[in-house]
């Protein structure tokens, strides 16, 4: 039997489940050239060449340890059914699919989606079985079947050879090593024990996730390239130095949550699976943005060289931050969380020629004014926004 212990993060997903929280919802609008049994067969190919994906989860509660296990996928166990959508398709995918259920079978479900005349494949993964990157691991290996190609090493990702599968278990044995080693050094993340948050002005109602989402100028885009280039570090650097600062002036404390991948650290970008891991940063408030741009490179680049800062396994963070580049070329993600991860979320994402700032907060605890402040601050840094979007999921 091939099994592997669930990594913190996805311990934590696991006991989430069957909550409207870490779903993947994907959709990708077909090509008239590609038929139901074509992409059927591509789906299946591809899932049986990633052991990470066959994969069901079990607990075993004499040593109170979370498992996930080697399930081999069989041919007459995927069946990708059909569906006529009359009614918008991102409130039927939010609305009418239920979240999958992890103790029921795979963590990941597909569809054909017919809706206006447009055939659609629906794909959704669970996050605990893969990751931002390894989608599109995933994506890339689906479609260059369906366009008769071999999966071949590149240079984007090293770790895929011809032989390999697309997604070990044997992977996530490192992380835990990985994590290991980092539990013996918790002097290092002693400041973590000043958790950065938003001061909370409610304290009932809806359990749900507010969001307010702004897309940049190309003014502001351009600010920010040339600020990349002045200080010499990269983009996502400069936005983080942007929103630590936004935070200093409306939060308390130092310590806040970044979004980051065991994947820097086992330099392998190819496989799938989920690698997702919490990394610790801290707020110095005397510090100029571009100090707090150079000093978040520099951790950046320590973290790269393996030497830093990790984060003891199940750190709780109340404010995280995330930073999202060109994940896939094909699929759509659409966002259809209904819970709030975090009790403050801001997320950076830019697909293509345009970049949005994503401020999701926890409605239980703080309002949309508090995070419009929070987009004001922003503008002092950046300049003005082009846009607003506030959407809010409640949960009843």
């Amino acid at each position: 039997m091939i099994r592997s212990e669930l990594t913190a993060i996805q311990r934590n997903m696991y006991i989430c489940n069957r909550l409207p929280v870490y779903r993947l919802p994907l959709l990708y609008a077909m090509e008239t050239v590609h038929t139901y049994d074509v992409v059927e067969e591509a789906l299946y190919t591809t899932i049986r060449e990633c052991e990470a994906l066959q994969v069901h989860y079990e607990y075993e509660p004499e040593g109170r340890v979370f498992y996930q296990r080697h399930e081999p996928l069989r041919c007459e166990q995927f069946l990708v059914p059909t569906r006529h959508v009359s009614m918008d398709l991102e409130v039927y995918i939010a609305d009418e699919l239920k979240p999958i259920d992890l103790t029921a079978g795979y963590p990941w479900r597909f569809l054909f989606l017919e809706h206006q005349g447009q055939r659609y494949l629906y794909a959704e993964f669970h996050h605990i079985c893969i990751d931002g990157l390894g989608i599109r691991s995933f994506e890339n290996a689906l479609f260059n079947r369906l366009m008769g190609q071999e999966l071949v090493p590149s240079i984007e990702n090293p770790s895929v050879n011809v032989t390999a599968e697309l997604g070990s278990l044997s992977i996530y044995d490192q992380i835990h090593a990985l994590q290991r080693a980092g539990d013996q050094e918790r002097e290092a993340v002693s400041s973590v024990d000043i958790p950065l948050q938003l001061p909370i002005q409610k304290r009932d109602g809806h359990s749900g996730v507010g969001r307010l989402r702004r897309q940049l100028t190309a003014e502001q885009l351009e600010r920010i390239g040339r600020l990349a280039t002045e200080y010499k570090v990269t983009k996502n650097a400069v936005y983080q130095a942007a929103v630590e600062q936004a935070l200093s002036a409306v939060c308390e404390g130092q310590a806040y949550g970044t979004i980051g991948n065991w994947r820097i650290r086992l330099r392998n970008l190819g496989s799938i699976g989920c690698f997702v891991r919490m990394k610790p940063a801290l707020i110095a408030t005397e510090e100029t943005l571009e100090q707090k741009a150079r000093r978040v490179f520099q951790d950046n680049l320590l973290d790269w060289s393996g030497k830093g800062v990790i984060a003891p396994a199940g750190t709780p963070f109340s404010i995280v931050y995330s930073y999202e580049e060109d994940m896939f070329a094909r699929f759509r993600y659409l966002p259809v969380d209904r819970l709030s991860k975090f009790d403050l979320y801001i997320r950076v994402f830019t697909y293509g020629t345009e970049a949005n700032i994503e401020v999701e907060y926890n409605r239980s605890k703080h309002t949309e004014e508090q995070a419009a402040i929070i987009y004001e601050r922003l503008e002092d840094i950046l300049g003005s926004f082009a846009k607003e979007e506030s959407i809010s999921g409640l949960i009843g």
